[in-house]
């Protein structure tokens, strides 16, 4: 059978793709995707251009390479990763194969191996048609084995029918499998237990036999291997003579390391999914819940000398702002750092180092993912741009243009909803009720930033403590709030069991620390406000009031 474009990109261990003669994207194989951080559904069932995909700066049209290697400087353009490449196409039928060469060369295969492949093609020549066919799948699969294996983070090393790896291996082996594998048992190379170590022997002896079709018996091998903290992905492909028989088996070992932590990070694609859903459906929240959090990591990284108690409030109050967008991997990660005590400046500069490159890496992921605005009422909108130009002219058209910048306050505290209910599934709850009262007011940043951390830490509070756990009694939450006179007044009361003494100071990741309040009421000092708070055996009854942060046009205005 002929192999058209799209069959061959599964011999090929490096980032490649497959255009069109219009240069429309068809497919592209799993090395490209998770390398460039590209979703399947870019291209699948959309006619994408291959310009809209990549920009080469050396290369002015791909249709008309030659199929020598070119090195260009390439971006791609919907994850923005940059870099440099040497870059190689070949015209198979109507379609063309381009292949992603990463320039940090190593090593080559040894020349014995290409000389084999040449010689190999010549002999196909004049061979009945199935061996002809057979040989042309050979050849272009160990054409780019070889010709390819000098990409990042790949190692590359042969066995023999013994299961030994012969003196042709690449110098990226000991780096990646932190042992110099020349003239060791695969089994060694890999540290397989010993009770394992039998199967790899068969596993090998039938790949080299062949008496099973090769890809159907190397899919039965190790796949991925945990070396020393070290995952590493591991292919395979045959080594066959000059008769087609396979004498050595080609390992071909990538360093997925970064690749697992990635993903043991985010939890999982659909943890990911969930948060990218919440930002997506809250952009104008979402934007003020960020600059919240850089200023609070700021403030932490700039910190020169001790204060727990400092450094636990800001940390309580950046993990209410993670799980107000479900961000669980960072939430665990604040309470975390939340436990440590006693430790030294450097001890705790090296924890804020690594939860601000934490949030930073998934809000540029984020971002990432939602380069095209979603529908719906609110977009992400450049507020700092509006208050320029709404400073620089006069009544009343600065207020229609600050009205970009706002949504409703009913609006903003009814969102708070879907909050409590997720609250409510970590901990096996269920609420019957979320009723927001109120004027019509209107939320801007400076709102959201004071009422932020006073709904997420009071919310946490009481589906924590004071919710019921039976399903036959109901947890209702009712919010009145009203404005008058510059003076803002909330009232918060549940009905649900009220707050136990025993429980406030059970710390878990949700609450228990008895920070939450702590933090409210200095939030509330510095807004020249005020809380009570009352707890019966029928629910909690929160009462506050405080000084209406004022709006932008206002203070322009005087």
């Amino acid at each position: 059978m002929n192999l058209n474009g799209e069959q061959i990109l599964e011999f090929i261990p490096e980032p490649a793709l497959v255009i069109d003669n219009t240069g429309i994207v068809i497919s592209a194989n799993e090395f490209f995707l998770s390398q460039y951080g590209i979703k399947r559904r870019t291209f699948t069932n959309v006619n994408l251009p291959i310009k809209e995909l990549i920009k080469f700066e050396q290369v002015e049209d791909i249709l008309l390479m030659d199929e020598a290697f070119k090195e260009t400087a390439f971006t791609i353009i919907p994850s923005a990763i940059s870099g440099s490449c040497l870059l190689g196409t070949r015209k198979i039928d109507d379609q063309y194969l381009l292949v992603l060469k990463d320039n940090s060369v190593e090593v080559q295969l040894h020349d014995k191996y290409q000389i084999q492949l040449d010689e190999l093609a010549d002999y196909s020549k004049g061979l009945e048609e199935k061996v002809r066919m057979r040989t042309r799948e050979l050849s272009e699969s160990n054409q780019y084995i070889s010709g390819m294996l000098d990409s990042l983070n790949q190692a590359i090393l042969v066995l023999n029918a013994e299961g030994k790896c012969l003196p042709h291996h690449t110098t990226n082996c000991a780096s990646i499998f932190k042992i110099s594998p020349e003239g060791k048992s695969f089994w060694d190379i890999i540290d397989a237990p010993v009770e394992e170590q039998l199967f790899l022997k068969r596993w090998i002896s039938h790949l080299i036999n062949e008496k099973i079709n090769f890809e159907d018996i190397a899919e039965l091998g190790p796949q991925v291997v945990v070396k020393q903290d070290t995952h590493i992905e591991l292919k395979y492909f045959p080594l066959r003579s000059e008769k087609l028989t396979a004498e050595g088996v080609v390992v071909v070992a990538r360093d997925i390391t970064r690749l697992v932590e990635l993903e043991k990070d985010l939890h999982s694609t659909e943890e990911f999914e969930k948060i990218l859903t919440k930002v997506a459906t809250n952009l104008f929240i979402y934007r003020s819940a960020v600059e919240e959090q850089e200023l609070s990591l700021k403030s932490l990284m700039s910190a020169t000398k001790i204060d727990e108690i400092k450094f636990k409030k800001i940390l309580h109050s950046l993990k209410g702002s993670y799980s107000l967008f479900s961000m669980r991997a960072l939430e665990t990660k604040t309470h975390q750092i939340e436990d440590l005590q006693n430790c030294d400046m450097p001890t705790w500069q090296a924890a804020f180092i690594v939860l601000s490159e934490a949030t930073k890496a998934l809000h540029t992921h984020l971002a990432n993912s939602l380069s095209l605005p979603p529908s719906g009422s609110h977009i992400w909108v450049n507020q700092e741009k509006i208050k320029s130009v709404a400073s620089k002219i006069g009544r009343p058209f600065n207020e229609e243009l600050l009205a970009m910048t706002t949504m409703s306050l009913q609006d903003y505290i009814s969102s708070y909803s879907a909050y409590a209910n997720d609250l409510c599934s970590q901990l096996n709850k269920k609420m019957h009720g979320f009723i927001v009262n109120g004027s019509e007011l209107s939320a801007n940043s400076m709102v959201i930033r004071a009422l932020q951390p006073i709904l997420t830490l009071y919310l946490r509070n009481v589906v924590d403590h004071g919710f019921w756990d039976e399903e036959e009694k109901k947890n209702i939450i009712n919010i009145d709030f009203e404005l008058i006179e510059k003076r803002f007044k909330l009232n918060i009361t549940d009905s649900g069991r009220g707050l136990r003494a025993k429980t406030v100071q059970t710390p878990n990741l949700i609450s228990g620390r008895g920070l939450g309040m702590q933090i409210i009421k200095e939030q509330l000092q510095n807004l020249n406000g005020f809380h009570n708070q009352t707890f019966t055996a029928e629910g909690c009854i929160l009462t506050m009031e405080m000084d209406w942060p004022a709006q932008e046009n206002e203070a322009w205005a005087n």
